[in-house]
């Protein structure tokens, strides 16, 4: 470092350095342009499906309460979807494209745009690509990627690093094959094509990753609407966007989610805006992975009012993990005998009688016209106890979904957990609103900072 630094210094007395606003460093010289781009801090927006106005999905003749019973049903869709601790060591995959967020990226020289789900529980960056027959992929209204029309685009081959990092299903590596993944999910969403590096740009066009490895998938089956293209894996497996990115953003990525229906955009940030460690209030849990491409925390109990449920870690065998942590389902979802005893310790809080028979997939509901004051009252101490790290729970923001129309009732507030009878039970983001949640990939945990996400 010594030795270049004079050399950096000279460089800067030849050129005017500015930092443009989407984070690029741009060097300017005064004969000629050059370009020099730096991934050490990216910010992109992050689209709600069904509540942001941005999303190519948004129906403004939808009401809230709809909007939001569609969100906690396809929750529902996607908790069923998780596995059980073994999945026979196949390639299929336990998380599917029906996620919460979504993002909105630009591939190839010259580059076309596209949508695709964000999604912490999936491992491959993977979109639809030209040829594509209605007859071997889901329908799709904007143009299909075609890497012939790339300058840029380049197949892997079979004995190539990616390739043969992890297991992509048949691959017929005689000669120079190229490397062919088949990616199946376990709703039976499928994708078959051939792993290739090309360039690929978040956010708009000054932010680029000149040799990323994505799937480009020619035989694609799957409950996908017309609008997305594919699905962005951030899962701790090597292919995902952020293994990939590696010491470019020191292995960190954070999001912030925004409150459901906020004029304001979630973000998600890779590299120095990333870090969360000097923030008030944060605290750290360790992850572990067993072998799966998403996130998994040790819960050990949750405190309501001054008593605490323990948790009896069912993750003890396979290194302490019992809680998925999801991007993608609205809800939180509770193994059934713990959300028995959490049930029960929020009704007397409450203090009020819940409503009979409330609308699937809750379980708890009450119709009170000033809920809202009350639960602040008698429901203000919710805090989860993850291994290392106590996460306070605001009553009227992380734990009840508000206003929903059931019944001629129009204020039935619903309780956001609910049983699930799985083995592992899933930490939903509306936990997560107002929280910087921060992934570490090289130190293994993951971090919770209380934020006003509308700020960032």
């Amino acid at each position: 470092m010594r030795n270049t630094l004079p050399l950096f210094l000279a460089l800067l007395s030849l050129f005017h350095l500015s930092i443009s606003t989407n984070l690029s460093i741009i060097i300017k010289p005064k004969a000629h342009k050059l370009h020099l781009k730096t991934t050490s801090s990216i910010s992109i927006d992050l689209i709600h499906r069904e509540y942001s106005p941005l999303s190519p999905f948004y129906n403004s003749s939808k009401t809230r309460s709809e909007l939001l019973q569609n969100a906690a049903l396809r929750s529902v869709s996607r908790s069923k979807r998780l596995p059980l601790r073994d999945f026979g060591g196949t390639n299929v995959i336990p998380s599917i494209g029906d996620g919460s967020y979504l993002m909105r990226f630009y591939i190839g020289t010259p580059s076309i745009h596209t949508w695709a789900v964000v999604d912490t529980g999936s491992d491959l960056l993977w979109l639809q690509c030209s040829p594509c027959t209605r007859y071997r992929c889901f329908p799709h209204d904007a143009p299909l990627f075609d890497p012939k029309k790339s300058s840029t685009y380049k197949t892997l081959s079979c004995h190539s690093r990616p390739c043969t990092s992890v297991h992509l299903g048949h691959s017929d590596c005689r000669k120079s094959k190229p490397c062919v993944y088949d990616y199946m999910y376990l709703d039976g969403t499928r994708t078959i094509g051939e792993l290739a590096r090309d360039s690929i740009h978040f956010g708009g066009q000054t932010v680029s990753f000149h040799k990323s490895v994505f799937g480009c998938g020619f035989q694609n089956t799957g409950d996908f609407t017309r609008q997305e293209s594919g699905i962005v894996g951030l899962g701790p497996g090597p292919l995902s966007l952020v293994s990939q990115l590696g010491h470019e953003i020191g292995h960190k990525f954070s999001y912030c989610l925004v409150p459901f229906f906020s004029n304001y955009t979630s973000k998600l940030k890779f590299g120095e805006d990333a870090d969360i460690s000097k923030s008030l209030g944060v605290v750290s849990t360790p992850f572990v992975t067993d072998g799966y491409p998403y996130y998994i925390l040790n819960l050990e109990g949750i405190t309501i009012g001054q008593k605490m449920v323990k948790l009896i870690n069912e993750g003890s065998d396979s290194g302490g993990g019992n809680i998925v942590i999801d991007s993608g389902s609205t809800l939180t979802y509770l193994t059934s005998g713990f959300y028995k005893k959490v049930e029960a310790l929020v009704r007397e809080a409450i203090g009020i009688k819940p409503i009979k028979n409330p609308p699937k997939p809750y379980t708890l509901c009450f119709a009170h016209g000033h809920f809202a004051s009350l639960i602040k009252k008698n429901l203000n101490h919710f805090m989860f106890h993850f291994k290392g790290a106590d996460v306070y729970m605001k009553p009227d923001q992380n734990l009840f979904v508000q206003n929903l129309l059931f019944r001629n009732m129009p204020n039935l507030f619903c309780f956001a957990m609910v049983p699930i009878d799985r083995e592992l039970s899933i930490y939903g983001d509306m936990a997560q609103i107002n929280f910087q949640v921060e992934y570490d990939l090289k130190a293994r945990k993951l971090s919770f900072s209380p934020t006003d996400c509308t700020n960032q």
